[in-house]
């Protein structure tokens, strides 16, 4: 099991739940939230520090909503 290293200091157990939760807070669609977890979990190593799983967490549900908003513009161009 992979381990999170938090900003106190305190090493705990990577939960894909914990993530879940906030992105759900964030108010992420659940089809991007699945995408945003996916792409986290490639990037995960042992003591991974949390800013380095918010971080890219924030820069690809961005990324993600970005391109959703550009397809649904493009849909209802006439």
């Amino acid at each position: 099991m992979l381990n999170v290293l938090k900003a106190t200091g305190k090493l705990e157990p990577f939960s894909e739940e914990k993530l879940h939760r906030s992105i759900d807070r964030a108010g992420i669609p659940k089809d991007i939230a699945a995408n945003i977890i996916a792409h986290v979990k490639t990037k995960l190593y042992d003591n991974i520090p949390t800013y380095e799983i918010t971080g890219p967490a924030r820069g690809f549900a961005l990324k993600m909503l970005e391109i959703n908003r550009d397809r649904l513009l493009r849909s209802i161009e006439v």
